[in-house]
């Protein structure tokens, strides 16, 4: 996550001094925020389909599968906006999507499989956040530059994210901590099991 931050940082310092391919605009800017979404989403939708095969919560596996279908409209959605926007749609990857991606994908390999469910939904959740804050940017931009259709459009997305998260923390609380918590029954070395 840092490197992604640091990145993002150095892209920002080059934009400020002038160099090739700086943000000059607010319409630049709100298409680099649209790249960015785009490939965020992008990158989201990749490693839950790749995360999906190894969730064993049916009502979890089914709240990603619906997620992931969604995801895969807006990616198609953030395309056409792209398409009309200054900029086009050059590839811009997020970096720090990929730095929420990489850390949900090593919690997925790290932890124990009584635990798996918990943490990648706790990373989800992190990784959703940083996409609102990304609707609501763009949302802002766009209603500054007169584009109260789009504008209205992102605040959606940043709405419905918030109630998508919502629901994972609702099943976090109700199901996937509390399976957590409980640890399978440790018997002391040398018992025997009777019947």
């Amino acid at each position: 996550l840092k490197d992604g931050f640091q990145e993002q940082l150095q892209r920002l310092r080059e934009a400020a001094a002038g160099s090739v391919g700086s943000i000059d605009s607010m319409d630049a800017l709100y298409a680099a925020e649209l790249q960015e979404l785009h490939s965020a989403e992008g990158q989201l939708t990749t490693l839950l389909e790749r995360l999906l095969p190894t969730i064993q919560n049916p009502q979890l596996a089914i709240r990603f599968d619906e997620y992931v279908t969604e995801l895969r409209a807006r990616t198609i959605d953030l395309e056409s906006l792209l398409a009309r926007a200054e900029g086009g749609a050059r590839p811009h990857p997020d970096d720090a999507m990929r730095a929420l991606t990489n850390e949900t994908g090593k919690m997925a390999r790290l932890c124990a499989p009584s635990l798996r469910h918990a943490a990648v939904t706790s990373s989800l959740q992190r990784i959703m956040h940083y996409k609102i804050a990304g609707y609501c940017t763009i949302a802002a931009y766009a209603k500054s530059l007169g584009r109260t259709e789009e504008a209205t459009h992102f605040a959606e997305l940043a709405d419905r994210d918030k109630s998508i998260d919502g629901d994972f923390s609702r099943l976090a609380k109700a199901v996937l901590n509390p399976e957590a918590v409980v640890t399978p029954e440790v018997k002391p070395a040398g018992s025997v099991r009777t019947h």
